[in-house]
């Protein structure tokens, strides 16, 4: 039986067809599963977060209390309930967004200044609250966008492929073993959030809706410019199947969604030059041995990479790049995933991971976290496991939580993973 047989919008499957049903949205259904898997999955990644730390970190090299220069003088927590709370979670990137938004960007230094500014600018307002604990307000703002990102995504699923699909989104989104980067203190959940809110918008033809979270998405990540080809191809399409007599007029709210998803991140790449910042490329290559290379040379080095030296951040930042490709060979050929708008955003997003060489430690270093950004597949995943028996769907969650269960664990202990 196929996985949207019961239920579900059967205009959705069509080819590059981006109509979709316009009955109200279950926002309220939408809610109760974005928030409650939120919430259970805030408690239960806080109880292993502690407890990891309880037990490995009197026996870590760097002992019980590491030091403050590990966190590049964020303000470290004194109890030992302190650090199990809330000290478990300012690893690798997430100590540059907390010092961004404790700082500012005369504060820290040039490599820092790569990082787009809205996150940081929302956890230092909300840090001011909580008596100026960013920790707090980082992970605060983080599981808000991510309560955010599920609902959103939930209503774009339920309206393309019904709700044994919508629901099973969420599950397989929250569940996938590297998600846990979605409730720390990093940039992926604001993001993720914000391009679902422009993308339901859209879907439902409301393109004065759609601008603003586009743009706001592409203040939050770079890649968030490369939502305006998807967004103009929807509002193309959309267009163009019109009954009604057509006006090159009514393409202009969707040209300006577009646009205005390119505006967010060239205004901050123009403030960084006026405020003499050194460009992009150049303070990344130096600060973080990255280059663009181009997709071809680049899965070339990372598979040459994985064949002479398998280790583990290889085979995981290469596995999950391939995954991600995978899915969007699948999109390609199965005319009921094929969507441009879908091709479009997963597409232009692999061509940028996979096209940036790391010239040390991992080739496709951080990809794994990358990849939580490429909504499409996750709801694909959904849409395929909806089909498949009840036994296989218990296996495929069982794994996939126990490697996040795994992985949380090694950041814990300052593993890098992404």
């Amino acid at each position: 039986m196929d996985a949207d047989s019961t239920g579900s919008n059967m205009t959705a499957g069509k080819a590059e067809d981006p109509e979709i049903d316009l009955r109200p949205l279950p926002w309220r259904e939408a809610f109760r599963l974005g928030v409650t898997v939120t919430l259970a999955w805030r408690v239960g990644l806080g109880v292993l977060a502690a407890a990891v730390w309880l037990v490995v970190a009197p026996h870590l090299p760097l002992g019980p209390n590491p030091s403050a220069d590990l966190f590049a003088g964020l303000p470290w927590y004194a109890s030992r309930v302190g650090q199990a709370i809330f000290g478990v979670w300012p690893r690798w990137d997430a100590i540059h967004h907390l010092n961004l938004a404790r700082l500012g960007y005369f504060g820290v230094g040039v490599p820092d200044s790569v990082y787009y500014p809205l996150y940081a600018s929302l956890v230092g307002a909300t840090s001011r609250w909580l008596t100026h604990d960013y920790v707090a307000g980082g992970l605060l703002i983080s599981t808000l966008a991510t309560a955010a990102a599920l609902v959103f995504l939930y209503l774009i699923a339920d309206q393309l492929f019904g709700r044994p699909t919508a629901r099973t989104s969420v599950l397989v989104m929250a569940a996938y073993p590297t998600a846990f980067f979605l409730m720390a203190p990093y940039t992926e959940s604001l993001f993720i959030g914000l391009t679902l809110a422009a993308f339901l918008a859209a879907y439902r033809r409301r393109w004065w809706l759609a601008g603003p979270p586009a743009l706001l998405a592409s203040l939050t990540r770079g890649p968030g410019m490369l939502s305006a080809a998807a967004l103009a191809w929807l509002g193309w399409i959309q267009w163009r199947r019109k009954k009604e007599p057509r006006r090159i007029g009514d393409l202009l709210p969707s040209l300006i969604s577009a646009g205005l998803a390119m505006v967010g991140g060239l205004s901050f790449q123009a403030w960084r030059a006026y405020a003499g910042f050194p460009p992009m490329a150049s303070t990344l290559q130096t600060g973080s041995k990255l280059a663009w290379v181009g997709p071809i040379y680049g899965t070339y080095y990372a598979l040459a990479q994985v064949i002479r030296k398998p280790e583990f951040l290889t085979v995981l930042e290469t596995a999950s790049a391939l995954l991600f490709i995978a899915l969007l060979g699948a999109m390609l050929l199965r005319p009921r995933w094929r969507r441009g708008e879908w091709l479009l955003y997963m597409g232009v997003n692999l061509i940028l991971f996979t096209g940036v060489h790391t010239f040390e430690a991992s080739a496709w270093r951080s990809i794994a976290r990358y990849v939580l950004v490429l909504f499409p597949g996750f709801i694909i995943l959904a849409n395929w496991l909806v089909g498949r028996s009840r036994r296989f769907r218990f296996g495929y969650f069982s794994v996939s939580l126990a490697l996040q269960v795994i992985f949380g664990s090694l950041y814990v202990v300052f593993w890098f993973l992404g």
